[in-house]
């Protein structure tokens, strides 16, 4: 087992708890980093509670599909250049699908931006019907007011014909036939409590009418002009919208009736869509499930009538006010997770607010685009490359996380967010199978953690990404590894890298470079092999003194910022030690880990501490001393102050 991060706030025990503490500040000055506060450590009274979430990188899940990641309405559709907002805020969120107005289709800004990008275009039919006859969603197609669908065939067929005219490629575009037809402000005064069945009823049959009508047209449309029609629908919201009479019925009745309609004309779409709130209240990869097993209830589908594939044209965090704090990262890390976890073929990021600004993840202030966190968030989303692996990931889950695995990149993620129902908790992520990875590297793996931070919704820079926990760790026979992360704030999310980085690692027993003060102390190779060492040999620092350092001569390394971590042996005796960069001539220098690091133990193990990023300035030979500072009140023996060192590792980081 290896300590790997140690927060400061455990340096308010005794030092005889205390294994390492590190500096801790923000990312834009130093890394912080915290404990990971594995199984057996020491330190682990001040946590109330724990969630328990695992990850299995050797189960495949197939290619990383980004299923919650794309954007309503968030280009800009003026058509001007440059567009807006830029490229570099959309690529980096790798949006799948963007849902527009037929109008906005039209337009090059959207046309060209949705190819270059390789976004697919959700094209919304029901625009057409404002748009070329001025009608509202009272005076909607078919009877009274368009008998016979005359006015909406016209329609449609004039939009579906002039989206391919526009050079769309079928295979990118999909047309959804009308916008949340199951409530008052898009279909007649459909629900909205009203207390007439009649009425309600009637909207209903009146809308799975218009929707088998418009799927059979669009059908014939795509044979006529010989174009993939690729449909979906009905893209109902609050799907178990239920008139007052209906409390104590069947749920889900509105889409009930439209499975039966579908499947009685023959008018099964390709996608079968709907919208989430996004309240606390709902889980939305429950609902999936809930609505899919409705398909074979009811009207009996036929051999050739198979489900449609679920689309989630709209979720969002909640009805949000613009004038209210956006969705926080937290919060839609778990939505992102539930989306991932379900059966759907994508999912459309809504949130209402100014338009053509990515759903509201950016925004402009002072002329000058700004991210919030939930940009951060996609960002790292999308940062999750090669192959999706399994992980605990329920409906119930109170943690939502993804995971993935690029064996050509040498790195593997997981994502983290919360449904945001407790707080306070420490999550625990057991990361499995990583033998499966290629980030393991002699038995240990480079390991960070970052905190995406919601700030009230305001800017997040790249600078205000958390860094909080860095450092190696070694895994266990199982090829596991146990990560643990202070989750104080429910508004934030979090992803764990695994990486494999280059470093240079310095054996004990090769250091020839060294000088001890006083002189009579030694630094000696064990006579005797140890199979749990390093190329099976190690270095004694014999101190027998609080006054006594070690100055260890490393080589020449160029500028930038580096992790050091030491390899070393806890038993007894040992001492407490600080660490400095120094001089080849100097004692002094600049110190490392501001808080001790003790190495007594009352059992023998090999334990890694990682401390605090090391700033070169200038190119050159570099040293390092060992001051000690004190011992452990248990360390006993003729050189009580000792250090057993096995390695050192010196690794840049970005």
């Amino acid at each position: 087992m290896k300590k790997i991060f140690l927060s400061e706030m455990l340096i308010l025990g005794t030092l005889s708890v205390c294994i390492a503490v590190f500096s801790a500040c923000r990312k834009s000055e130093i890394l912080r980093e915290t404990n990971s506060l594995s199984e057996t450590d020491k330190n682990i009274a001040f946590i109330q509670s724990t969630d328990e979430v695992s990850v299995n990188f050797a189960t495949d899940l197939g290619n990383m599909k980004y299923k919650a990641s794309g954007i309503l309405n968030g280009l800009d559709t003026t058509g001007s250049m440059p567009y807006s907002p830029p490229d570099m805020y959309v690529g980096p969120i790798k949006p799948q699908f963007s849902r527009v107005s037929v109008r906005a289709a039209l337009k090059p800004s959207i046309r060209d931006r949705h190819k270059s990008l390789g976004i697919k275009t959700i094209v919304l039919l029901e625009d057409a019907w404002e748009k070329i006859y001025g009608y509202n969603h009272t005076n909607v197609p078919g009877e009274p007011y368009d008998p016979g669908f005359v006015k909406w065939n016209s329609a449609i067929t004039k939009a579906v014909k002039d989206i391919y005219n526009y050079g769309y490629n079928p295979d990118s575009v999909q047309f959804d036939v009308w916008n949340e037809g199951n409530t008052v402000n898009y279909w007649n005064p459909a629900n909205g409590g009203a207390t007439s069945s009649a009425t309600v009823l009637k909207n209903r049959k009146l809308f799975c009418q218009m929707f088998t009508y418009t799927v059979k047209r669009l059908r014939f449309l795509g044979d006529s002009l010989n174009k993939k029609m690729t449909i979906q629908g009905p893209a109902f919201t609050e799907i178990n919208l239920k008139g007052i009479w209906e409390e104590s019925g069947p749920t889900y009745p509105w889409m009930r009736q439209w499975m039966d309609s579908v499947k009685a004309q023959n008018a099964v779409p390709d996608f079968m869509t709907w919208h989430f709130p996004g309240t606390a209240s709902t889980t939305p990869s429950q609902e999936i499930l809930n609505v899919e097993a409705l398909w074979p209830q009811g009207i009996a589908p036929t051999s050739s009538q198979t489900m449609p594939q679920v689309l989630i044209d709209e979720y969002v965090e909640d009805d949000v006010d613009p004038s209210t704090p956006p969705p926080n990262p937290g919060r839609v890390g778990w939505l992102i997770a539930q989306q991932q976890i379900s059966d759907v073929a994508g999912s459309i990021h809504a949130q209402f607010g100014p338009l053509y600004q990515l759903d509201a993840l950016i925004y402009k202030s002072a002329g000058q685009w700004k991210t919030r966190g939930e940009w951060w968030l996609y960002q790292r989303y999308a940062s999750l490359t090669g192959r999706e692996v399994s992980t605990t990931n329920t409906p119930d889950s109170e943690i939502g996380l993804v995971a993935a695995r690029d064996a050509a990149g040498q790195v593997a993620k997981v994502l983290l967010g919360k449904r945001g129902n407790a707080s306070g908790d420490t999550v625990s992520v057991t990361l499995n199978g990583l033998n499966n990875t290629t980030t393991v590297d002699q038995n240990q793996v480079f390991v960070y953690v970052e905190r995406i931070p919601f700030n009230g919704g305001g800017e997040v820079n790249l600078a205000d990404i958390d860094t909080v926990q860095i450092g190696y760790k070694t895994i266990s026979g199982t090829s596991s590894l146990k990560v643990k992360i202070p989750w104080t704030d429910n508004n934030d999310a979090y992803i764990i890298t695994l990486q494999k980085k280059p470093s240079t690692k310095i054996e004990a027993e090769s250091i020839s470079g060294f000088t001890t003060y006083p002189a009579s102390r030694t630094f000696n190779v064990n006579p005797a092999a140890d199979p749990d060492a390093s190329n099976s040999y190690y270095r004694t620092f014999a101190a027998s003194a609080s006054t006594d350092s070690l100055r260890i001569m490393i080589g020449s390394f160029t500028k930038g910022k580096y992790l050091i971590t030491l390899h070393a042996k806890e038993y007894i005796p040992r001492g407490i030690y600080v660490l400095r960069a120094t001089t080849s001539s100097s004692f002094g220098g600049t110190l490392f880990n501001a808080y001790p690091m003790n190495m007594y133990s009352s059992t023998a193990k090999y334990e890694d501490f990682n401390i605090s990023p090391w700033i070169i300035g200038t190119d050159g030979s570099k040293a390092l001393t060992f001051k000690v500072t004190g011992k452990d009140p248990l360390s006993t023996g003729t050189n009580p102050f000792s250090m057993v060192l096995d390695y050192i590792r010196v690794t840049k980081i970005n």
